[in-house]
């Protein structure tokens, strides 16, 4: 933090030269320093409520995007996949059992079972 001074609260630094840092005593002077000499300027900011409103319902829209983005859609990528992964056990249970009935009709015929 520096005052008009160029006296940084943070260090203990002033600008040009070093001066050492002497604990609690010093930050207190410094602080003084700044007090006395550069005023804090206060900032007011003024808002109408249709900004305000306008403001609040995009930071909704923009979570609501984000919820989406974050959670719904990993969720329907695993359900999608899920699916998937279905069907193909089901379409490999079924070509197993057609190898199986062409497995015991090809043993049949020749008569020799296993």
């Amino acid at each position: 933090m520096l005052c008009q001074t160029g006296v940084s609260l943070r260090y203990g630094v002033r600008w040009g030269k070093a001066s050492s840092y002497d604990g609690a005593a010093g930050l207190s002077r410094l602080r003084d320093i700044c007090m006395t000499t550069a005023p804090t300027p206060t900032i007011r900011l003024q808002t109408t409520t249709s900004s305000s409103q306008v403001m609040t319902a995009h930071g909704h829209r923009r979570q609501v995007l984000l919820f989406l983005i974050a959670i719904i859609l990993p969720c329907a990528v695993l359900v999608v996949l899920g699916l998937r992964m279905v069907r193909q056990e089901q379409e490999l249970g079924e070509r197993c059992m057609a190898d199986e009935r062409r497995r015991m009709t090809s043993q049949l015929r020749q008569g020799s079972p296993k």
